[in-house]
């Protein structure tokens, strides 16, 4: 069996990106947070991976659907709580965060990097500080 990675995220975001494409709008929607970026990353070097996360809200509805085709495995823990998103609105061509409603907020972006290896386990821990988009 080979070694898997374990990366907890405890609450990965919704991203929904706004484009102007051939003088048409264009949307995409992505899970993301760092945990995500991380297991995506581990995934690229075709390690097996495993994300555990906390889902909850329209939100994590979406996430949950979005997240295994990411490349990994997902581990979700249904929760009361919404997860957060956040709308990236480049029809300019350049990058322009916008809020869609109040009640989504940026996350404070924790997240751990849990693996085992055959000489052991550990965990790797990374925070960052909160930055909500702005209008």
């Amino acid at each position: 069996m080979s070694p898997t990675v374990v990366v907890f995220a405890p609450s990965p975001l919704l991203t929904v990106t706004l484009e102007e494409r051939a003088g048409r709008p264009d949307i995409h929607v992505h899970a993301g947070g760092q945990g995500v970026w991380q297991a995506r990353m581990i995934s690229a070097f075709d390690v097996p991976v495993v994300l555990c996360a906390a889902l909850g809200g329209e939100p994590g509805d979406v996430l949950a659907h979005l997240l295994p085709g990411e490349g990994v495995q997902l581990r979700a823990v249904r929760v009361q709580a919404r997860n957060g998103g956040y709308v990236h609105d480049r029809r300019t061509g350049s990058r322009s965060p916008r809020r869609p409603a109040s009640r989504w907020t940026a996350t404070s972006r924790t997240s751990s990097t849990s693996w085992c290896s055959g000489r052991g386990c550990g965990t790797a821990r990374r925070s960052s500080p909160d930055r909500t988009p702005t209008r």
